[in-house]
């Protein structure tokens, strides 16, 4: 199924199971942009990321089109917020080489990438989490909510 019809039909599956006068919570996130990563390194990596979630099913990019989806399907009183936090701490600019790590066995088996790709990728990340002077973070996290009309 495509993402984007992935989407509806969860939104329509939520609305049709909350009771009326309820409100419903929803998130995702979206990727950053490492700015002093090599430039190769974080296009390959952003776009063997992206596929591999679309091939599965997801939609990489669905955070903005959270609030849309609630009120196609019915939901009232919706609202969103994003969220990224960033930070010149090593621990914080973790998340882009464990996110790697853990999507390389998928990247790979869809031939998206290839083991060598990925571990060349991976140190970069690294490398680039241990500089004190680069500024990074979390991906920025959409949450949208809304209400099931009574």
């Amino acid at each position: 199924m495509e993402p984007e019809k992935l989407g509806q039909r969860a939104a329509h599956t939520i609305f049709e199971r909350r009771n009326p006068g309820k409100t419903i919570g929803t998130g995702s996130h979206t990727s950053i942009a490492l700015s002093n990563l090599k430039k190769s390194d974080l296009k390959h990596w952003d776009e063997w990321y992206c596929a591999t979630v679309r091939r599965r099913g997801g939609d990489p990019d669905i955070g903005p089109k959270l609030p849309l989806l609630l009120k196609d399907r019915g939901f009232i009183n919706v609202a969103a917020c994003a969220v990224q936090r960033m930070s010149l701490i090593a621990e914080m600019k973790l998340i882009s080489p464990l996110t790697s790590e853990n999507v390389a066995d998928a990247a790979v088996a869809e031939g998206l990438t290839t083991t060598e790709e990925v571990s060349q990728i991976v140190d970069s990340l690294y490398e680039y989490a241990q500089n004190p002077d680069t500024f990074s973070g979390l991906p920025r996290v959409v949450q949208a909510w809304g209400r099931r009309p009574l």
